[in-house]
């Protein structure tokens, strides 16, 4: 069978080096590609299923002291009671039980028995040292697309 391309003179070898900015551009595809994977592969073994935006039910509860601030603020309350409660657990550690939420200031009872259903307690997960590197990596990387040092 014959080569749909006609080569003229000697064919490329597959094993020569790229020039100095094909070879640049192909370590920064390679990077990328490697956090694309490493993400993915982290987001596939958290055990909190991905939920909506604000699609918090008794089915699909947040757990709070593994939950971000974004997540938090997904919860039918204001703001600055999602950034309390985001310091709290920050601050003084994870929660031991839901009740501990009344604590808060800014919570008040109704509120407190609109949210109880979706949320729930679990013990405090600490990140792999590699979630952890990938995390920082990610840090760096935003604040240098930032300028911000």
């Amino acid at each position: 069978m014959k080569d749909s391309v006609e080569w003229k003179g000697k064919r490329p070898c597959p094993g020569r080096l790229a020039s100095g900015a094909q070879r640049g551009r192909g370590i920064w595809i390679i990077v990328l590609s490697c956090l694309l994977v490493f993400s993915t592969g982290i987001q596939g073994q958290s055990e909190q299923p991905q939920v909506a935006p604000g699609a918090y039910s008794p089915q699909h509860q947040l757990d709070l002291n593994n939950a971000s601030y974004e997540e938090i603020a997904r919860l039918p309350i204001p703001a600055e009671l999602a950034e309390r409660i985001y310091e709290r657990i920050d601050r003084q550690g994870p929660f031991t039980s839901v009740y501990q939420l009344l604590d808060i200031e800014g919570m008040t009872v109704p509120l407190f028995l609109k949210i109880k259903p979706l949320v729930r307690i679990e013990p405090y997960m600490p990140q792999s040292e590699r979630e952890e590197r990938i995390e920082n990596l990610y840090f760096r990387l935003e604040r240098w697309e930032g300028n911000e040092g």
